[in-house]
């Protein structure tokens, strides 16, 4: 690159730089030039360039460690929630992880896995108990008709005596089919509520249809539904409301199915009230009612309270109604008294 100023020029090649002067002398034009290497300069460049690459190397290794060890100690707790989720299987679920002192996200973590494992081992512990009691339930019905089919074989002689014997299977058979329909509604009502479709209906149509369903099962039940509260014709709407027609049905046929079983005069009489912020209906008879001491774990799976010698039954229908109000975001009560009868009300929030 060449430079003038006045009557000078600058210019340099390679480590080298040069000088002209020009001046004049006799009317003639001279020009002396000269050239010198700065060694000094060079050198102080040389030594910077040097130092730039020694801080610049040392900075990236500077840089290295610090973001190792910052990661190392940054991502340890995760590391060490990692290392205590591996040690918890099926068979240890009671161990939760150690929470932190510091409440921050890690400890927010820490306490969310350890809600899921109280949740895991809860749904573990319920789905062990439901599977042994199934299968202490099942034993009955199945023992009772394989003894049954056995005598026939060795003992009936006389076709009466295997008619008899027929009649008590056939019975047998039908006590274990209905168990495990029961089971099956259990298990559906037991669902996640997000994997159980919703609908718009109207609960008068579902409580009359399970009416029929459970008439045309016993004719010999007498079931009445009166109708209170806001409704009119001019009001169709108050029965509104949005959840599953197939659970609902079978919640209000077992409580009807219920009341009529423990019902001298096998009859249910249901009150169906609506208003704007709730709709109840209430099951009503004047049956043997329930002791005071079993009221608290009626609505126990499998539980049967000291009536139970009155009518045979399987002590599911009532854990499967109390499931499905709750699905239903519904609250189920029971108000009862011995030799007097029982009130089972239902009540919904109105969904309108």
């Amino acid at each position: 690159m060449i430079r003038s100023h006045k009557n000078r020029i600058f210019w340099q090649q390679g480590d080298r730089q040069y000088i002209a002067i020009q001046f004049q002398s006799n009317g003639e034009k001279y020009y002396i030039i000269g050239s010198a290497v700065d060694v000094t300069g060079n050198a102080h460049i040389y030594e910077f360039k040097k130092d730039i690459i020694i801080i610049y190397i040392s900075s990236i290794v500077i840089i290295f460690i610090i973001g190792f060890l910052f990661s190392y100690y940054t991502l340890k707790p995760l590391k060490d929630i990692i290392l205590q989720i591996r040690d918890i299987s099926e068979h240890n679920l009671n161990k939760r992880l150690d929470i932190p002192k510091a409440k921050d996200e890690i400890y927010e973590l820490t306490e969310t896995f350890n809600s899921t494992f109280n949740r895991l081992e809860k749904s573990f512990n319920n789905h062990k108990q439901f599977v042994t009691t199934i299968s202490h339930e099942f034993r009955t019905p199945l023992s009772t008709l394989i003894a049954e089919l056995e005598l026939a074989k060795e003992l009936n002689v006389t076709l009466d005596d295997y008619k008899l014997s027929i009649d008590n299977a056939l019975q047998d058979a039908n006590d274990a089919s209905e168990l495990s329909s029961a089971l099956l509604d259990f298990a559906r009502a037991s669902y996640d509520v997000s994997q159980i479709s919703f609908t718009n209906l109207r609960l008068d149509e579902i409580l009359a249809e399970a009416k029929l369903a459970l008439l045309q099962k016993n004719a010999g039940y007498k079931i009445g539904i009166n109708y209170m509260g806001n409704a009119s014709d001019d009001d169709e709407n108050n029965y509104d409301f949005y959840g599953n027609p197939y659970l609902l049905q079978v919640a209000f046929s077992n409580l009807m199915e219920n009341a009529c079983k423990y019902s001298a005069d096998k009859s249910c009489h249901i009150e169906i009230e609506t208003k704007t912020e709730h709709i109840k209906i209430r099951f009503v008879d004047h049956g043997i009612g329930i002791s005071e001491k079993d009221l608290s774990k009626i609505f126990d799976l499998f539980y049967r309270g000291s009536n139970k010698s009155f009518e045979k039954g399987n002590g599911i229908g009532l854990s499967i109604v109390k499931r499905i109000v709750e699905i239903h975001e519904g609250k189920l009560t029971i108000d009862s008294e011995v030799s007097k009868g029982s009130v089972f009300t239902v009540e919904f929030p109105s969904k309108k």
